[in-house]
């Protein structure tokens, strides 16, 4: 991902915002000619926060590339550059969610707002873990469904110009609000609809469509899914996981789960994504990540670990374990999924080619009963703790994965 902040700076001794860049454009080329050399293939990158200044940007009623990250030519150079090495660029455009309003935009926060069943403009909130609270995020708001069709055809005016061919619109997967407007009031149904009409114009206009979680409504129009639910609450009364939307979209649509460098637990959710079938995924920045560290707000300090120098070795790793893996299964459909052991810490995922996985979630190592479907043959196999054994289609063990080093 590429992002970008803002920082502080004194001009005469008087404190001046300052466009800082995290990754620039020329940085995010050096990142591919690097996975690239690696014989890593397949790459797509989301561009987030990348226009109309960057983190919480202005409405995207017009679209000005961001000149820290180098502006419309260094885009034009990417664009370019992603095409001949076989990249797809998702640049993503905000259509659910308003942090600045400009004069004379075309958007009105009181107009173009949904509005609360008190008659208020509604507030973006999301859950802060660190205060146990929903936190509003500046003057963040919840744009109308009823206005998001006239906010995309808008910034298309600028978007199309550049000739991407793939868009992220990741908060429009993610996000559904009614609208208690009293004069066009939505229901959660009728912002649905909107919203299918919406996916529909941006299908036709883009070659790739990116969103973010993929609720059901969103699958006939979009390509690719990131942090897509590849687990359950995990809550004390949860016993088992069944990734059943991984069923369903495996070999259909490209999805991944949560950035793997931002999850609690790295082990367990690379063990989630070879489970579940999806990809890896990192957020990263190049430059001035420690200027992420200054903002309390979650919206930035969720970002606390994206350094790109940190993870490299770790992004080849993962991209390497995934791939040997999954790769002879990416165009295979799930057919099923078993809890192997009474406490569901080891499952079994089955692919229509005949390929199968053990997967186990314990600290310990299990042993599980491998029956060959053909001759009936019970074979006892012992499934590292955090880790994997493959089989083959012909029924015998082809890799065993002990887990992250």
């Amino acid at each position: 991902n590429v992002r970008r902040s803002r920082g502080t700076d004194t001009v005469l001794g008087i404190p001046v915002d300052k466009t800082i860049a995290l990754t620039t454009f020329e940085d995010t080329i050096k990142i591919i000619d690097e996975l690239n050399s690696a014989e890593i293939n397949n790459i797509k990158i989301r561009l987030n926060a990348w226009y109309n200044r960057g983190f919480f940007a202005d409405i995207a009623t017009s679209v000005e590339v961001e000149e820290a990250l180098g502006g419309d030519e260094g885009f034009k150079k990417l664009i370019a550059y992603a095409k001949e090495k076989g990249v797809t660029l998702f640049p993503d455009i905000e259509l659910s969610i308003a942090y600045r309003d400009q004069n004379f935009d075309g958007f009105s926060f009181d107009e173009d707002l949904s509005q609360t069943i008190d008659d208020r403009p509604a507030s973006y909130q999301k859950y802060d873990p660190v205060m146990q609270a929903f936190q509003g995020f500046g003057t963040g708001g919840v744009i109308s469904p009823m206005f998001m069709k006239e906010l995309y055809t808008s910034a298309a005016n600028d978007y199309n110009k550049f000739e991407v061919g793939a868009i992220s619109v990741g908060t429009v997967g993610e996000y559904l609000s009614s609208d208690f407007n009293k004069d066009n009031p939505l229901t959660r149904e009728d912002s649905k609809e909107l919203v299918i009409q919406l996916l529909d114009l941006i299908n036709t206009t883009n070659d790739k469509v990116m969103v973010n979680a993929g609720n059901e409504y969103t699958l006939p129009y979009v390509t690719d899914i990131l942090e897509l639910p590849l687990d359950d609450s995990r809550l004390l009364y949860s016993y088992a996981t069944v990734p059943f939307m991984s069923m369903v979209l495996h070999s259909h649509i490209e999805y991944a789960g949560i950035a793997l460098n931002l999850a609690g637990d790295y082990n367990y959710h690379l063990l989630k994504t070879i489970e579940s079938g999806a990809s890896p995924y990192f957020v990263i920045a190049c430059n001035n990540t420690s200027d992420l560290k200054q903002y309390s707000n979650y919206e930035i300090a969720q970002y606390y670990s994206v350094s790109y120098g940190i993870w490299k070795a770790d992004i080849l790793k993962a991209y390497n374990t995934v791939n040997e893996a999954l790769s002879d299964v990416q165009n295979s459909p799930i057919r099923k999924h078993e809890i192997v052991s009474s406490d569901a810490y080891v499952v079994k995922v089955i692919y229509e080619n005949g390929i199968s996985f053990y997967m186990n979630y314990d600290e310990i190592d299990h042993v599980a009963t491998f029956v060959n479907p053909e001759t009936k043959e019970e074979t006892e196999i012992t499934v590292p703790a955090g880790g994997y054994v493959k089989i083959g289609a012909d029924h015998k063990v082809i890799n065993v994965w002990e887990g992250v080093e």
